[in-house]
């Protein structure tokens, strides 16, 4: 079997992918943590280890025998994430670590959004690019078992959504956390070389196909538009703001980082930052959840 050893590993979206991990079997699984606290529910297949990333002899240490390394290091400080993502490569390189994936996990590379920005190539390497977790547009219900949903702009429990003025035509690529999931699990399994690139794509849509299904299911919205420039030199006024009320965040700082979030998405989905490839499809050959048969299951007959 192999190892596989995660970093920033008991957040949401990394606990979907150890669940898919251990159901194929074929990999024994250790999560990296600087919190000494294993989760309670953490399954006891999978290891614990209380890493310091400052310290490198230790790092390597334990990064030993690990066949791939995935990284899922967040936070709204993206010089810090950047520190422990190089920290971590290095010890990985010493270590003889064969694989490795940064933390990015959503847009595509040079979409312009700041906590995405930080990348280096080393080792053999894919960055994991699902596009936009389609699971937000089933806010506030949740269908996967460990991931933090969370309100974003396209709000369809209350019919509504803020968007930047022209930008209906912009590409945005929704992909299902569980189907994120199930591609990493495989890609472990994959004897070839990672791509790059490595773009999940459940669905290729558009702003407007968004909202024109959303109106389909859930009856008229209510679209705010806003000027690009606005958004831009960071004077834009909304009705709402989706709250960002992610663990990592402190409850100070929520009314700002969703201001701050907004902006980023907004500006990026009109940069075409949320359109992402297949690269993980092709080679995979795998058929993955669409939007409108998620949308539908989730929504459907609902209020």
């Amino acid at each position: 079997m192999g190892k596989v050893t995660l970093i920033g590993g008991s957040g949401n979206v990394a606990r979907e992918v150890i669940d898919a991990i251990l159901k194929r079997g074929k990999h024994n699984v250790m999560i990296c943590s600087r919190k000494s606290i294993r989760p309670v529910d953490l399954p006891p297949v999978v290891q614990w280890a209380v890493v310091d990333y400052s310290d490198h002899v230790s790092l390597v240490s334990v990064f030993r025998g690990t066949d791939t390394v995935l990284s899922f290091v967040t936070g709204m400080d993206a010089y810090s994430g950047f520190q422990v993502e190089k920290q971590a490569i290095d010890a990985a390189i010493e270590a003889g670590v064969q694989r490795y994936a940064p933390s990015q996990w959503a847009a595509r590379s040079d979409s312009g959004i700041t906590h995405y920005a930080f990348k280096d190539k080393v080792l053999q390497y894919t960055l994991f690019q699902p596009g936009f977790f389609t699971d937000y547009l089933a806010f506030p219900h949740c269908t996967a078992p460990h991931f933090h949903n969370m309100q974003m702009m396209f709000d369809f429990q209350n019919r509504r959504a803020i968007i930047i003025s022209g930008s209906e035509d912009a590409p945005i690529t929704l992909t299902t956390v569980s189907d994120t999931a199930l591609v990493v699990a495989a890609a472990l399994d994959y004897a070839g070389p990672w791509p790059e690139v490595g773009g999940i794509c459940g669905t290729q849509t558009t702003i407007k196909q968004i909202l024109t299904l959303g109106e389909n299911l859930r009856g008229q919205w209510d679209v705010t538009r806003i000027d690009a420039s606005d958004v831009q030199n960071d004077r834009f006024v909304a009705p709402w703001y989706p709250l960002v009320d992610h663990p990592s965040l402190s409850e100070e700082m929520r009314e700002h980082a969703s201001k701050m979030v907004l902006r980023e998405y907004l500006l990026s989905s009109l940069r075409g930052g949320w359109s992402v490839s297949n690269e993980w499809n092709k080679l995979l050959n795998m058929e993955l959840t669409s939007m409108e048969e998620y949308l539908a299951t989730v929504w459907q007959g609902k209020d």
